[in-house]
């Protein structure tokens, strides 16, 4: 049984980039089995967001912002606007927009020298989540190799989601077809 392949694509741009597990396991919808995966990064200059999946680029791609600060900065400086056409084209280029924040949520609502409004922080950004349809998602970077490689794990469960869902919609609604674990969405012949 040959293993079959994710492939994770890292925006160029991305400056501190997420670990990711050499294989992962994933369920069939089809079966409802255990599928091992095998997961490879490479780096690309992606269009919008910062992580996406090469098999399913249309399925769903995560913007990450690395802090509080960064966010921030993106809501209320002069990056306002790019940031704004940046998450306008994320929530234009696939079905499930993410916003991968790292940090804890009750970060947001801490005063902290970048963060000296809470409220106001708070307030925009989920009217920014609302208006570009975007799903947000708190994570806080780990402190080791392996915490780092979890969230990775996670990252790719979450890039997953839609397209297994999918699947799954179809499998239940329709003529099953040849398509197993890893290629989710793919039919063969």
């Amino acid at each position: 049984m040959k293993l079959q392949v994710i492939t994770v694509q890292v925006d160029t741009r991305e400056q501190r980039p997420l670990k990711f597990p050499e294989n992962i396991q994933l369920i069939n919808p089809q079966t409802r089995s255990p599928r091992l995966c095998k997961v490879k990064t490479e780096t690309v200059k992606l269009a919008a967001g910062d992580y996406r999946l090469k098999e399913y680029p249309n399925h769903a791609v995560v913007e990450r912002k690395g802090s509080i600060r960064e966010l921030h900065t993106n809501l209320f400086t002069r990056d306002m606007g790019r940031q704004g056409r940046a998450f306008k084209k994320l929530a234009e280029s696939c079905f499930c927009p993410y916003l991968l924040i790292e940090a804890r949520p009750h970060d947001l609502l801490r005063v902290s020298q970048y963060n000296k409004n809470p409220d106001i922080l708070a307030s925009r950004l989920f009217q920014v989540a609302y208006k570009y349809h975007l799903q947000l998602v708190w994570m806080q970077r780990g402190s080791s190799v392996k915490t780092e490689i979890e969230m990775g794990r996670m990252i790719i469960h979450l890039l997953l989601g839609c397209p297994l869902q999918e699947e799954a919609r179809t499998v239940h609604a329709g003529p099953v077809n040849d398509t197993v674990g890893c290629d989710v969405g793919r039919t063969t012949a």
